[in-house]
């Protein structure tokens, strides 16, 4: 006995019929099945919507997250490198290195660092600057060959380009394994040599 299995698939559904060919009978299909999914669509005030939507969304939500915290990581230590900020490696490692032991990463809280977070270089309590842009301005348009922060200073203006991502026209550097420090090359040594 010959047999042909007939499927159907459709977007929810897929259909099955099983037929004899070598039957005499009129009716030579023998057996159906139909098997039937949830849609791949939620129903809303608005109508329907796409259900891998939402979660594609959340995806790219943590992988944005996690490029900018890589990002920080990344110019964080090659500043670290430099001499341009008062944080120390291994403060640095306890914020990206997870150690259950530890309680998990623990953002740096020296008050160094936390001062040189809010622009007080001379840490007097009060802010130097009220805003990054103040001192992007300042870096470009003074001489800071006397001003013992200038590395500092230099430092928290890189910090905040790289985070405002303000070096992104700048693809063939950002594709690059080590991006920070070329940029470092690029954007701010020639600002120390002036």
């Amino acid at each position: 006995m010959n047999k042909i299995l007939g499927i159907d698939l459709g977007t929810n559904s897929i259909g099955l019929a099983i037929r004899e060919t070598e039957s005499e009978s009129q009716n030579q299909i023998t057996d159906t099945a139909v098997i039937v999914f949830k849609k791949g669509m939620g129903e809303g005030k608005s109508g329907e919507f796409s259900l891998t939507a939402e979660r594609r969304g959340h995806r790219s939500k943590r992988r944005l997250y996690n490029a900018k915290r890589y990002r920080k990581w990344a110019t964080l230590e090659v500043l670290l490198n430099n001499n341009m900020c008062p944080l120390s490696l291994a403060e640095l490692d306890r914020w990206r290195k997870y150690k259950k032991e530890d309680g998990g990463r623990n953002y740096p809280v020296l008050p160094s660092f936390m001062q040189w977070l809010r622009m007080d270089f001379d840490c007097d309590g009060k802010l130097d600057y009220t805003n990054p842009y103040e001192l992007r301005c300042e870096l470009l348009e003074t001489n800071l060959e006397k001003d013992v922060n200038k590395l500092y200073k230099i430092g928290r203006a890189f910090y905040h380009l790289v985070l405002t991502h303000i070096l992104q026209q700048q693809k063939l550097l950002f594709r690059q394994r080590h991006w920070p420090l070329q940029v470092l090359h690029c954007v701010v040594l020639p600002i120390l040599v002036r």
